[in-house]
């Protein structure tokens, strides 16, 4: 089988990298040739495969039909809630162009791939038959542990710190120990060890920190979230705090994620974590447990192939 994919970004953007590019490997050992393709320098090459596959691409409507028209098969694939964006929404206009290059891809595609319920509910909508494919994460670099130290940790890109921003108040009376991994040393007013973004370097972080942080705001963007960051705290084995509403609570279970709607809430889980050893230990096995159970990518890889070999 010969698959196009047409990705939104690069192998090193996270969302092309979870939703595509983690699965490439196991695809070529089926003997499936990929190939990978931009918007930007799109090709007829493209019809030349069995199958494409368009992650989160939204283009002008007639180069929609053309692919749709042309192709000998085609999967939408989107993880975000892509019909807006975070913090302020577009303007009316925007929105309903927006709206009518999902619909399209919704309503015409051979099948519409999605890691939750909240964005199954936004494909129903606009008049598509979703199918899911939850978030997956490889445990491979993630190794099993025992020792669970007193250490907050966050990890995620430079944009995303003002997530994290919002938690500083609760931090600064917690007064535990915090580490960053970000791309970008954030300037906050509270003491914490920041290390540097590398590529793979998630796992290596993870395994010196012992509770996790996870808060998103409460907006039509973030519910659409299947955050990669829950299973990576999960496959680390660590538990973790969070705020949020949507796609990540079909990631949890109560067992190992607490989940915090007040800064009052987040102060007395963090400080619970903190001077609990044992319930650290107890959560950590427990999530990594969940992880090996319900999101580990070598179930999700057989699911996907399933998928590219079953035709509606």
């Amino acid at each position: 089988m010969k698959i196009g994919v047409l990705a939104s970004g690069s192998l090193t953007n996270a969302s092309t990298w979870y939703r595509i590019g983690q699965y490439l490997p196991f695809f070529k050992s089926k003997g499936w040739s990929v190939n990978l393709y931009q918007k930007e320098n799109l090709d007829d090459t493209l019809f030349e495969n069995d199958l494409i596959i368009v992650q989160k691409v939204l283009m002008r409507r007639s180069l929609i039909k053309k692919v749709l028209r042309k192709a000998k098969r085609l999967f939408f694939d989107f993880d975000d809630a892509i019909w807006t964006r975070p913090g302020k929404d577009f303007n009316l206009f925007t929105r309903l162009r927006v709206q009518k290059r999902l619909q399209l891809w919704c309503q015409e595609a051979e099948k519409v791939i999605v890691p939750n319920h909240y964005l199954a509910e936004k494909v129903r909508a606009l008049g598509g038959s979703p199918t899911l494919l939850p978030m997956a994460i490889d445990l491979a670099p993630y190794l099993k542990r025992e020792d669970i130290p007193p250490v907050m940790g966050w990890s995620g890109a430079p944009h995303n710190l003002s997530y994290l921003e919002t938690l500083l108040p609760a931090l600064k009376k917690v007064a535990g120990k915090l580490s960053i991994y970000s791309g970008k040393c954030p300037n906050f007013n509270i003491p914490f060890e920041h290390t540097p973004f590398t590529p793979g370097g998630e796992s290596p972080f993870l395994q010196k920190v012992g509770i996790g942080l996870l808060p998103l705001p409460d907006d039509i963007y973030a519910r659409g979230k299947s955050p990669i960051k829950a299973l990576q705290y999960m496959a680390a084995g660590i538990p973790f705090v969070y705020q949020g509403h949507g796609g990540i609570e079909e990631l949890v279970d109560p067992s190992f994620a607490f989940q915090a709607n007040s800064e009052q809430e987040w102060i007395a889980h963090l400080k619970l974590l903190l001077n609990e050893p044992t319930l650290r230990l107890k959560a950590g096995r427990a999530a990594r447990v969940f992880v090996e159970k319900n999101f580990s990518l070598s179930f999700s890889q057989s699911k996907f192939a399933s998928l590219c070999l079953t035709k509606n």
